[in-house]
């Protein structure tokens, strides 16, 4: 059975199949177990992504290497160890996860290793990125028709569970027994979260993903702990982070706390059916979960994030569409996806413009042929006119005068209301069942 949601923000998103604008990644977590789940989801992997014209980029969510017969757990020998090989390498070896960029991150069974091995086998495998064990990239956006970029913040969570460790350590994060260790690894987080605060208020992207190893919030096996609710999350609402990922726990899980959305996908190698701690993440914020192997799959445009998770067999379980934070939050300008021109009604003629150049005169905003149908936008705004081109002056009906606070939550106001009848309308299609889903 699959489930879809849809947020809300200052724009309705309804979500149809993603347009070719899209910059799709695959997402995978503690798949180090050499074992058949973890064959499996590769395998799948591979073929959604030969079948549909490749992937921009992947990554990998820690534990990348358990203790197994092929070796210890983490890397013990350099950068050409033969485990990178055994375990990833020849494992995800399909031409679209061969060539593509994947992005990893260290989880608590890779810190007991050689840490410098990690950066090392950058020189001998093309797609591995790994240069430090926290580390943020710009991704362009080049297909979506803008200059739009995507942020992805890889945060070291082991290294920020020290905070949470006595001196004896504990099993979700580095065993750190030595107290001038300790120390050191204090300082070096301290280090991580100036790093993190400042990268966030510094960026210009237009979206910011983050990921690492642990869970903020988990319905699972694992409880949240301390340093991750109280370190990350304020930090991610304040700069408009869409979306964390992390691996640990074993399943598939979506948490919306606060405007962010929290994916646990933990269960690429490993699989475990738990529970245990459903009562723990704020009330409400639980959208999903489930067990069995699988991976996550994410399309992000100019407009909007959509993430859904695939079984091992690449069945969709689960998919998830939300608008721009950072655009909600007014720290970026929207940059809406081109739609189809819309005829003028006869009893209309078009507004001439002030500007002597044509409101289409960059080719890269017209509307793209697609074989796939563009997301549906409905704008607060009752205006269907096409925005003026930058030289023209806006009239009082072109919906672009500044808004005031009143407007804003009239805007609100009538978001709500059209949430709970989509809510109804969903509830009474179900119980018709009838399907909802394109």
């Amino acid at each position: 059975m699959r489930t879809t949601s849809v947020a809300f923000g200052l724009w309705v998103l309804i979500w149809a199949p993603p347009c070719k604008g899209s910059l799709r990644s695959f997402w995978v977590g503690d798949v180090g177990c050499d074992c058949s789940i973890q064959q499996q989801v590769a395998k799948t992997m591979g073929q959604i992504g030969d079948a549909e014209g490749g992937i921009d980029f992947a990554v990998g969510l820690g534990d990348m290497f358990y203790h197994t017969s092929n070796g210890p757990g983490g890397i013990m020998g350099d950068g050409n160890d033969k485990r990178f090989y055994t375990t990833f390498e020849n494992t995800y070896d399909a031409a679209s996860l061969r060539n593509t960029t994947w992005y990893v991150t260290m989880g608590n069974h890779d810190y007991p290793g050689n840490l410098s091995a990690w950066t090392a086998h950058q020189h001998f495998s093309k797609r591995w990125y790994f240069p430090h064990t926290y580390y943020d990239r710009i991704i362009p956006m080049p297909k979506s028709g803008y200059n739009a970029t995507l942020h992805l913040i890889n945060i070291d969570t082991p290294l920020l569970l020290s905070y949470d460790q006595n001196p004896v350590g504990q099993p979700h994060g580095r065993t750190v027994p030595d107290p001038k260790e300790r120390q050191e690894f204090l300082y070096k987080a301290g280090q991580m979260k100036k790093w993190l605060e400042k990268t966030l208020a510094q960026s210009t992207a237009d979206w910011i993903v983050a990921f690492g190893h642990h869970h903020i919030w988990s319905s699972g096996q694992y409880e949240p702990m301390h340093s991750m609710v109280h370190v990350l999350p304020p930090l991610f609402e304040k700069y408009g982070v869409v979306a964390y990922f992390n691996g640990h726990d074993h399943n598939m899980q979506h948490h919306a706390v606060n405007g962010v959305s929290y994916f646990v996908n933990g269960n690429g190698g490993l699989n475990v059916c738990s529970d245990k701690y459903k009562n723990r993440p704020p009330p409400g914020s639980k959208k999903f979960l489930t067990c069995g192997g699988g991976f996550a799959d994410v399309q992000l445009n100019a407009t909007y994030f959509h993430m859904k998770f695939r079984g091992q067999n690449g069945q969709e379980l689960y998919s998830f569409t939300t608008g721009n934070p950072r655009v909600q939050k007014g720290i970026v300008a929207a940059q809406r996806e081109p739609l189809p021109p819309q005829p003028t009604p006869p009893s209309q003629s078009p507004r001439p413009s002030n500007s002597s150049s044509p409101t289409t005169s960059n080719p890269s905003q017209s509307p793209r042929p697609s074989n796939r149908s563009s997301p549906i936008i409905l704008s607060p705004s009752p205006s269907s006119s096409p925005s003026p081109s930058p030289n023209s002056s806006p009239s009082p009906s072109s919906g672009l005068q500044p808004m005031t606070a009143e407007d804003k939550a009239e805007i609100l106001k009538q978001l709500a209301a059209t949430q709970q009848k989509l809510a109804d309308l969903h509830e009474r299609l179900k119980k018709a069942n009838i399907p909802v889903n394109p």
